[in-house]
């Protein structure tokens, strides 16, 4: 489902597959630009009567490892998804939590798991992805948690979907980045803010590489 760029020691085979993601899907990628801003921009799209539709998705990188995440998801002024947490099952290679929230995060996107548009059988058009996540993540036992959810990283990315494109492809065309508040207190011994690490890294790293 992932593939390898890099990894270490025993878990090597998954500390390998975190920062380039083969899509298994059928899905067809091309990226021209990221852009990395900070704003005040809300969380959450404001759209009073609108519900959320809770998700949990799981899926397993490796045999021997598992997420469960929790996510919220719907249709506002674009299609929404915000990450919620992520419980990991099994030997899942030492990873910080801003590496699985990074992985999981890229995984669920790029491979549509929340079945956005085009999924659903459209034959072309464009959507807008707002995918939102908190910045800060720490471990809570076997869990991923936020440390604080009122401070968010958002990605918009713009997907298209050409007529001639075969059934299961589509083209991500670009993403761009709103974050809201940073850093994530590296430097304190004490309280809910131990353990932080932030997790907004883009959702398409590995396009912007090839790029270059």
């Amino acid at each position: 489902m992932i593939d390898p760029i890099h990894g270490r020691g025993a878990d090597h085979a998954l500390l390998s597959r975190i920062a380039t993601l083969v899509l298994c899907l059928g899905v067809m990628l091309s990226f021209t630009s990221g852009v990395r801003a900070q704003s005040q921009e809300s969380c959450e799209e404001n759209c009073p009567g609108v519900p959320f539709t809770t998700q949990t998705i799981t899926y397993s990188p490796l045999p021997s490892c598992s997420f469960t995440i929790t996510v919220k998801k719907r249709f506002c002024v674009s299609w929404e998804l915000v990450i919620q947490s992520i419980t990991r099952t099994g030997s899942c290679g030492g990873l910080s939590p801003a590496e699985i929230v990074n992985l999981v995060t890229s995984d669920i996107v790029m491979n549509n798991m929340m079945n956005f548009p085009p999924a659903g059988g459209y034959t072309y058009g464009g959507w807008v992805w707002r995918i939102v996540r908190p910045s800060c993540w720490k471990f809570s036992g076997l869990s991923v948690v936020p440390c604080d959810s009122s401070n968010c990283c958002i990605s918009y990315i713009n997907v298209e979907k050409r007529i001639e494109c075969p059934p299961g492809h589509w083209e991500a065309a670009s993403e761009r980045q709103v974050l809201q508040v940073l850093p994530c207190a590296p430097n304190v011994t004490s309280g809910p803010m131990l353990g932080c690490m932030e997790s907004c890294g883009p959702i398409t790293p590995w396009l912007k590489a090839k790029m270059k």
